[in-house]
């Protein structure tokens, strides 16, 4: 009796198809439509960003986890992890993570009274949305969400630093820059 790949357990197939890139998944799902439909389960993709990504991801659902991955991720998801900020007068930490079907950087910054625990604030928020794809919002403030971007610089094809820009920087309570540079953090 002949045995093939279709053969296996959808966990196991599942877990195969993880350790394929992207390209390679999309191929693979067009050449059956029993392959097509496990993918429909947003499970593989779900694994998928697990496995690239990270165990933070865990949280991804099912559901989402197709469009998270193929419209966020694929160009935002080399964020997620630790940045620094070596033009504030005292440096500042950025932390970039998965959240609520979202990503979300937050800053840890030192309080002026050095004394005091570092102070944590919103900075971005990137969103999908049906209409407009995924969505840069600026979140300075963690009250008024509005419109912003983020421009990569990378070298030898690594990303090594990036910039946040806001584009009302006007709408912030306090006086802001509109523009911060990040740096990857050294391992």
């Amino acid at each position: 009796m002949k045995r093939s790949l279709l053969d296996l357990p959808v966990e196991v197939l599942l877990t195969i198809i993880s350790c394929l890139s992207e390209k390679d998944i999309v191929q693979l799902l067009q050449t059956c439509r029993y392959l097509n439909e496990i993918s429909r389960s947003g499970g593989i993709w779900r694994s998928l960003a697990i496995h690239h990504y990270g165990p933070h991801l865990l949280a991804l659902s099912n559901k989402h986890a197709e469009w998270f991955y193929k419209h966020v991720l694929t160009t935002y998801g080399c964020l997620l992890g630790t940045w620094v900020r070596d033009d504030y007068p005292f440096g500042g930490l950025l932390d970039v993570k998965f959240q609520d079907n979202s990503i979300v950087g937050s800053t840890w910054r030192p309080h002026p009274d050095l004394g005091r625990p570092l102070k944590k604030t919103g900075l971005f928020v990137i969103e999908y949305n049906d209409d407009e794809g995924a969505v840069v919002q600026c979140n300075i403030d963690g009250k008024c969400k509005h419109q912003s971007f983020i421009e990569f610089q990378s070298k030898d094809g690594c990303l090594m630093q990036f910039h946040t820009v806001c584009q009302n920087p006007m709408d912030h309570r306090t006086v802001t820059k509109s523009c911060f540079t990040w740096n990857k953090r050294s391992e």
